[in-house]
């Protein structure tokens, strides 16, 4: 059922202030805040109590896409070069070994052992596809959940750059992992040509961003160092 934006609005800011009086109770108890935060949503969601719908999600997108480029950025600045270098090659032998673990487990489960029921009706090669689509999903990890418990523990060292840096390397495995599952998927399911040109547009994205991420932090270490 289609809501107002305004009472939306209202409502989300009433999911809140629910997350902000359940923080506390969850530290009492020994949680971190972040199980408060995904607790609140919970209740508050479409499947619990309904205070926002289903039909929410298109007047918060604005929301989630600040929220999203936020938290990315802030786990991205705990990132230390001169501490990262040094356990570089670990964070990447690591986060290959797991995303490729994950994506032959979640893969093998979903089309074999328990594949969904909306897969029936598809043709064994479009049963694959959606596993291989499901498995590559399954390779995200959550900057947001590691970001907030290294913030709340005031976490530092060499386990938490690596730990940042798995979780931060991991979305990367699956930007491309989605991408080529996706156009598989299309080739497979539809029947139409494989689009390399996806994959084009992606890295041409990640490239730019690491730009940006470069002259944004040398603007932001001229600006530091003029100051003093």
């Amino acid at each position: 059922e289609e809501v107002a934006p305004w009472w939306t609005w209202l409502m989300f800011c009433v999911v809140i202030a629910f997350a902000k009086f359940m923080g506390p109770v969850c530290q009492r108890i020994g949680l971190p805040l972040i199980t408060a935060y995904i607790v609140s949503g919970a209740i508050c969601g479409p499947y619990v109590t309904g205070i926002l719908s289903k039909s929410a999600h298109d007047h918060l997108i604005y929301i989630e896409m600040f929220a999203m480029a936020f938290i990315t950025t802030c786990a991205g600045a705990e990132l230390i070069i001169h501490e990262l270098r040094p356990v570089l090659s670990s964070i990447l032998a690591q986060v290959t070994a797991i995303s490729v673990f994950t994506f032959g487990v979640c893969t093998v489960v979903t089309y074999v052992i328990f594949p969904p029921s909306f897969m029936g009706e598809m043709g064994d090669s479009c049963q694959f596809a959606v596993a291989m689509l499901v498995a590559s999903i399954g390779i995200a990890r959550s900057p947001a959940t590691a970001l907030a418990i290294v913030k709340e523990l005031r976490c530092k060292g060499k386990m938490t750059t690596t730990l940042l840096g798995i979780t931060m390397l991991s979305d990367l495995y699956t930007l491309l992992a989605v991408t080529l599952a996706k156009q598989y998927t299309y080739t497979a399911c539809n029947g139409t040509f494989f689009d390399s040109g996806k994959m084009g547009v992606l890295v041409f994205m990640i490239l730019v961003s690491l730009l940006l991420g470069v002259v944004l932090g040398g603007a932001y270490m001229f600006l530091i160092s003029s100051t003093h």
